[in-house]
């Protein structure tokens, strides 16, 4: 296989993964599809190459475009999900308020920073010369972030306090509240580390294409496509399903075209969903 659909896959399965790690948590916090979590990304996205073209510092600007997505997520918990929950709403109603949420967040970024496409990021420079093949810095930072990340998240769960307690609550939060958890404060707190795994999806974006406010419809889809791949039964599992879109979409877009690739996603979903509901790579988690 060419070397450059390698790179190319490898980056596009880093944004996708992350993206369907956000997913993943709330999964896991709320047993809710969120589907605004492309917007959080892209917002983030948005937001932080709007800052750096104005002179701000990088560091400053990644962390303003994280915090703004932990800001989204939560008040979609807080504003959205929690108040129809407690006025006894369908999940179809809360799933479809969410998908407008999406919506808000898309034309709020238009009035905010512009419908332009942002400039392209470089975080890294420089590149490492392989056969006929130069791969960049960027490249091998994007693949050692994403890593980090999902390594990061990991020990989370299984370690820290809050992020035992939201395995917990996820396997069953009717008994989580009987054994007096703070079900509430844990889902509040399974949102933030969703926003900032959509937000650091966000930073991954600005280094591999322009981003425009309509973008936040197609990454909700396609984080959403990775987690079906990968499920939602363990913590790699969205790493594993990105992976395997990343590198198909690449695949299919030098073989087939562009035209075609959309088409072999798709029905690679539907695949998935009959025979695989749980995903591909689901694996049993212990609780």
């Amino acid at each position: 296989m060419d070397l450059q659909v390698l790179v190319s896959g490898a980056l596009a399965s880093c944004l996708y993964a992350t993206l369907a790690l956000s997913y993943f948590l709330i999964v896991r916090a709320t047993r809710l599809v969120n589907f605004a979590v492309g917007g959080y990304g892209v917002f983030a996205g948005i937001g932080i190459a709007y800052l750096v073209a104005r002179g701000w510092p990088t560091l400053g600007a990644v962390v303003a475009g994280l915090l703004a997505a932990v800001v989204l997520a939560v008040a979609t918990e807080l504003i959205v999900v929690r108040v129809m929950e407690r006025r006894q709403s369908g999940l179809a109603t809360i799933e479809i308020a969410i998908v407008a949420v999406l919506f808000v967040i898309e034309q709020g970024a238009g009035l905010l920073f512009g419908r332009q496409p942002t400039l392209v990021l470089t975080w890294l420079e420089g590149d490492v010369r392989i056969g006929d093949t130069r791969v960049p810095h960027q490249a091998m930072l994007t693949l050692a972030l994403t890593v980090l990340v999902f390594g990061a998240v990991a020990w989370w769960l299984s370690r820290a306090r809050f992020g035992r307690m939201l395995r917990a609550v996820g396997d069953n939060p009717g008994a989580a509240e009987v054994l007096g958890l703070p079900v509430a404060r844990v889902r509040a707190m399974g949102m933030v580390v969703a926003g900032l795994a959509a937000g650091v999806a966000g930073v991954l974006a600005t280094t591999q294409s322009a981003l425009t406010v309509e973008a936040g419809t197609s990454f909700t889809l396609l984080g959403f496509i990775a987690l079906v791949l990968g499920g939602t039964a363990h913590v790699w599992a969205p790493l594993a399903g990105g992976a395997l879109l990343g590198f198909l979409e690449a695949l299919s877009a030098r073989v087939l075209g562009n035209d075609v690739r959309d088409y072999m996603l798709l029905a690679l979903v539907l695949v998935v969903f009959t025979f695989r509901p749980k995903g591909l790579f689901a694996v049993r988690e212990r609780t």
